[in-house]
């Protein structure tokens, strides 16, 4: 059996939040939902990654130079 992986391992994995890692998941229909939680195959990571695009968030505040 292929081993499962959390929300939090996934998000690790991939450097992103974990509440970025449940979005795309429940959006894309990724991953086995066990409860109120979902977990992972070394696959759905591997999708996940495909989709979430790697600057995705909110952008970061730059100070204006003056």
């Amino acid at each position: 059996m292929e081993p499962l992986y959390s929300t939090n391992q996934a998000a690790t994995m991939l450097g992103k939040p974990a509440v970025t890692v449940r979005k795309a998941a429940r959006t894309h229909g990724i991953g086995i939902q066990i409860g109120r939680n979902r977990a992972f195959t070394a696959a759905d990571i591997e999708r996940l990654s495909e989709i979430i695009h790697p600057h995705s968030g909110r952008p970061r505040k730059t100070q204006a130079n003056e």
